[in-house]
């Protein structure tokens, strides 16, 4: 038995069930959204179509995108871990953000020879390296300021990669959700917002947009013998606001396909204006309906309860007259039957009792007359 094969296979099985899991394969146990009004299949369908005609490799660029009205979140290869180049200053800010949302700084605070508003400008709008390096230290190290950023997103602990600390290292998921925080809760972070629409003015997303809607948006770049890293984060304000990030690694041209995708996801934003109207005036048919069959059961009710209230007493339904008694009326003595009910008992047993009588004389009479025959 110690050398059965099955045996061996049972111990493999159980050494593989205790490998740790994989940094890769954790990304991956993230629950995909799910989705109200955009079609997947198509943004599908839209960026392998651009990608592919394009000669763009499809593994070396990561995209995020949420329509705000409804929340509705897609992605394309959005678990692929980039140097995040610039982009870094947009969690970095808001860090400094909320401080000045909970009364700890203003924007004349001191941030280590800068005043907060002048650290914003900047960082955020001219996106000055090495002033965003100098302000990281009001926070202790790099690597600890960079692990502040992770609140400002609800992935779990076990998807992010050594790297994101030591090196800042992102993913189209991660900055989606820095964004989505940024646009839900301006009032946590104060000015970062108005910093990013005045932000590279004509470049990025607002070379497509810019004139027709608002663009607050920030650029990543890092380009080295090694490193050719090129991304666009930012909210793209159509009549109902959309998210969209693009990430490119080792990609030719990349800021035509970061333009590219800009225009392509902004004109399928605008696509769904009918769209969106539809289902509202459905959710808004639907309410009304609902309020209407709340009114209608509550009169239904109304109506039961004033009935019961209206209803006669029980004696007059029945037809039983009750007299109210005479208070001045001498009270009678309380009169009793007579036991009629124990007479007929006593009668009744003694028919009884006769009939069985009677019963058990018929068998001697005939026996007595048999023998009277036969003496005869």
């Amino acid at each position: 038995m110690k050398n059965s094969p099955l045996l061996k296979l049972l111990c493999l099985l159980l050494c593989l069930l205790l490998l740790p899991v994989p940094a890769a394969m954790a990304a991956e146990s993230v629950a995909e959204p799910e989705y109200e009004l955009i079609d997947p299949t198509a943004l599908d369908e839209m960026v392998d179509d651009y990608l592919s005609s394009h000669g763009v490799n499809s593994d070396a660029v990561s995209i995020g995108y949420v329509y705000l009205e409804t929340g509705d979140t897609w992605f394309h290869n959005p678990d692929y871990w980039m140097y995040g180049a610039s982009t870094y200053k947009v969690p970095l800010m808001m860090l400094f953000g909320q401080l000045e949302a909970q009364g700890e700084l203003t924007q004349d605070s001191d941030i280590l020879g800068l005043t907060l508003s002048r650290a914003e400008d900047l960082i955020l709008v001219h996106s000055h390296n090495d002033y965003a390096h100098m302000v990281m230290k009001y926070f202790g190290t790099e690597p600890e300021c960079v692990e502040l950023f992770k609140q400002f997103s609800p992935l779990p602990e076990d998807y992010y990669a050594e790297n994101f600390t030591e090196w800042r290292y992102f993913t189209a998921r991660y900055l989606t959700d820095v964004l989505k925080t940024l646009y839900a809760e301006p009032d946590r972070f104060p000015h970062i917002m108005e910093c990013l629409l005045r932000a590279n003015r004509g470049e990025y997303f607002d070379a497509v947009w810019s004139g027709q809607y608002d663009v607050a948006q920030k650029y990543g770049s890092l380009t080295t013998d090694y490193t050719d890293v090129n991304h666009t984060i930012g909210i793209i304000y159509t009549p109902h606001p959309f998210i969209l990030v693009v990430m490119t690694d080792h990609v030719g041209g990349p800021w035509t396909v970061i333009r590219d995708m800009a225009r392509m996801f902004g004109d399928y934003t605008l696509s769904l204006e009918d769209a969106l109207a539809e289902k509202q005036a459905a959710e808004e048919a639907e309410r009304l309906r609902q309020e209407e069959e709340a009114a209608r059961l509550a009169e239904e009710e109304r109506v039961r309860r004033e009935a019961e209230a209206n209803r006669p007493p029980e004696e007059e339904q029945t037809g039983t007259i009750t007299l109210s008694p005479d208070p001045d009326a001498t009270p009678r003595p309380a009169q009793t039957d007579p036991p009629q009910n124990a007479g007929n008992n006593i009668r009744l047993w003694v028919i009884l009792g006769v009939a069985v009588l009677l019963l058990a004389l018929i068998p001697i009479a005939i026996r007595s007359r048999r023998r009277n025959r036969v003496g005869v």
